[in-house]
């Protein structure tokens, strides 16, 4: 729940934690943890045959350090 002056979170056990919307505006981080279980999405990548190997090997390091930097939101 948002209010004026603070916000107020619910945790999956039923308590309630009430945050100054000051602290939340500082550079606190905000988990958000769902009930459900882990979601998956696929995405096929199409590469043109003729693209050099050393492009592919460069875009999958870069795949790779993006999910590595975004942990929190990435795994597997």
């Amino acid at each position: 729940e948002f209010g004026l002056f603070a916000t107020t979170f619910r945790r999956v056990d039923g308590q309630e934690i009430v945050a100054p919307n000051a602290l939340l505006a500082s550079a606190k981080t905000v988990h958000n943890l769902r009930r459900s279980n882990s979601m998956w999405e696929t995405t096929t990548l199409v590469v043109s045959y003729n693209t050099p190997m050393e492009d592919i090997e460069v875009l999958k390091g870069r795949i790779k350090a993006y999910v590595a930097e975004n942990s929190r939101d990435w795994s597997g």
